[in-house]
């Protein structure tokens, strides 16, 4: 059987990931929905992707508003965090 890789786009890279080849081996990367406390991670990510698209001077976040957005009682959005060896991607 081949090798699967899982594929993260992220800020423009494409990142690759080496997942299970056997059955019942754990793959390297994972993908899970955003829980409360990666606010941080994820307002460092949309920085990130607005200084690559040199639209930094347009950007307003902060944690607490992403925080209100994500896990509030109306969510406006939702985000999904790759995490690989148990640490978030990137």
């Amino acid at each position: 059987m081949a090798d699967r890789f899982v594929l993260a786009l992220i800020y423009g890279k494409i990142l690759p990931y080496m997942s299970a080849s056997s059955p019942g081996a754990q793959p390297s990367a994972s993908i899970r929905a955003a829980q409360i406390g990666d606010e941080p991670h994820i307002a460092r990510f949309i920085r990130d992707l607005a200084r690559y698209e040199e639209l930094e001077h347009h950007l307003d976040v902060c944690e607490e508003r992403l925080n209100r957005h994500l896990f509030g009682e109306d969510p406006a959005c939702s985000a999904l965090i790759v995490e690989h060896d148990g640490e978030h991607a990137l």
